[in-house]
């Protein structure tokens, strides 16, 4: 498994998640509040303190998750190189 491609794709599809769910906060947050309540098995995520969604925001968001997604799918890939020999 090539680490650099893996990487790759990792941060390509964790940073399109990522504006995807940005997006969907920034045009109906209720929706996607009540939706990650859901997700995290009934938490009622309107106890949270709401912040204004920004696009600087929105584009820190999206560094942050890109870096990290590649640096997790290169050492992940490395890592696998190394167990599956």
């Amino acid at each position: 498994m090539k680490e650099v491609p893996l990487a790759n794709a990792l941060a390509l599809v964790s940073g399109l998640v990522s504006l995807i769910c940005a997006v969907g906060v920034w045009l109906a947050r209720d929706a996607f509040v009540g939706l990650f309540g859901e997700i995290f098995h009934g938490i009622d995520m309107t106890a949270l303190p709401i912040k204004e969604v920004t696009i600087g925001g929105i584009i820190t968001g999206l560094i942050v998750v890109v870096i990290s997604a590649w640096v997790l799918g290169y050492i992940f890939a490395s890592l696998y190189n190394k167990l599956a020999r």
